[in-house]
């Protein structure tokens, strides 16, 4: 059975995965134009997601580009609270 990945699991999984804390901070500090964070999450959390979770995935485009808006928010709202 085909798992459809949706944005919240992405977005959870980008949030709670510790090599990209770093990588999201900066892209937030530099104000990244969200084709940059669609673009990381397709080069780098999406291959890194299909790694750790087994069995059959399907990651609908929309879900991807909901994904690193709702990260995108996330960590620039982060920075504009510390």
């Amino acid at each position: 059975m085909t798992h459809i990945v949706s944005a919240n699991d992405l977005h959870l999984f980008a949030v709670n995965t510790g090599p990209f804390y770093q990588q999201h901070l900066a892209m937030a500090r530099n104000h990244d134009p969200i084709v940059a964070w669609d673009q990381h999450f397709d080069l780098n959390v999406v291959p890194l997601y299909r790694k750790q979770i087994k069995g059959l995935l399907r990651f609908p485009s929309r879900s991807i580009c909901d994904a690193a808006e709702a990260t995108k928010a996330y960590y620039e709202r982060h920075i504009t609270e510390f």
